[in-house]
């Protein structure tokens, strides 16, 4: 009955920090990109709950700064990305065969509760994306089962 060995891995971060960013108007001071001026209105959107209806930053916040001025947007959001929570699982059962043969088997489960974490939503307020999440920010489940003959 001997032989088992486990191992396990958990990364959990509260996602990264949103740079809002827009084309530069202002191309006679070379200055890179630009940021857009805030308008009030909320930024996040408070009905977010499903990617492919729903922004998650809202649209109606920002706005192109005039010409031949600076946006008043911060350079990273009061918020981040939607939260990122991952696991990895591993059972290992050792069996002794003779005294220099091992034989080992091994389940191994990457995200085994099968969470969907969202990815980070587009930043560039001149796309026509903008706001909108269009990507899964981790892999669905994987189970992987090996035999390993070790000698």
């Amino acid at each position: 009955m001997g032989g088992w060995s486990t191992s396990g891995v958990g990364a959990y971060s509260s996602g990264y920090p949103l740079a809002i960013s827009t084309n530069n108007i202002n191309s006679v001071i070379f200055n890179g990109g630009l940021r857009p001026n805030l308008t009030g209105s909320p930024i996040r959107n408070t009905s977010f709950s499903d990617p492919n209806k729903d922004n998650f930053l809202n649209r109606e916040a920002f706005v192109n700064p005039a010409p031949l001025t600076f946006g008043n947007a911060p350079v990273y959001l009061p918020f981040r990305q939607p939260t990122f929570m991952s696991e990895s699982f591993g059972i290992f059962k050792d069996t002794q065969i003779k005294e220099r043969l091992k034989l080992q088997f091994r389940t191994e489960l990457s995200n085994p509760f099968n969470r969907v974490v969202f990815g980070a939503p587009s930043t560039d307020f001149s796309a026509g994306t903008f706001g909108k999440i269009s990507s899964q920010g981790n892999s669905p489940r994987i189970i992987q089962f090996g035999l390993k003959l070790l000698f």
